[in-house]
């Protein structure tokens, strides 16, 4: 096996392959939710919230891989061109990476802007840690997103305390 053919088919199963593999998986669990959906609906076990959420669902993956797809597609074409070049780019090779590793920070934000449990889970989070500008320290119970009230906190720190100390 030469060098050129090596780079060949590392590149490919680097690059093609997962694209591809995202492809048939996302289509399948589309596949598959639509026609849980379906089976339901015959069932007569529908309703507005449940058709909000198969379209949320729907809309997650597809933003998902297309975001994938945005991201790795840029990588296999660089692979090709630097099989084909003498002199590949270190400058072009460095921007396109770095446009692949985007994808995971970006990928959060898709999630967020998707789905509200994932947003309230975060709240939720934040607000008992003390990071979110609102949530527990107001005296409420957490404005709905269900953080732990001042009194609580107190009593929870009170109940660590060593007894006669």
């Amino acid at each position: 096996m030469t060098h050129h053919n090596a780079r060949l088919y590392f590149y490919a199963l680097h690059s093609f392959l997962p694209c591809v593999l995202m492809m048939v998986g996302c289509g399948s669990i589309i596949w598959q939710v639509h026609a849980n959906s379906k089976a339901l609906h015959d069932a007569g076990i529908h309703g507005g919230e449940a058709d909000r959420n198969l379209a949320r669902s729907t809309v997650l993956i597809l933003a998902l891989l297309l975001l994938f797809l945005a991201c790795v597609l840029p990588v296999c074409a660089y692979n090709l061109y630097t099989l084909l070049s003498l002199t590949p780019s270190v400058h072009l090779n460095v921007a396109i990476y770095m446009l692949y590793w985007v994808q995971y920070g970006v990928n959060f934000c898709v999630y967020a802007a998707v789905n509200p449990k994932f947003r309230r889970v975060y709240r939720e989070l934040f607000s008992r840690s003390g990071m979110a500008g609102g949530g527990g320290d107001s005296g409420e119970e957490g404005g709905g997103t269900g953080g732990t009230s001042r009194s609580s906190r107190k009593a929870f720190l009170q109940s660590l305390s060593v007894p006669g100390g």
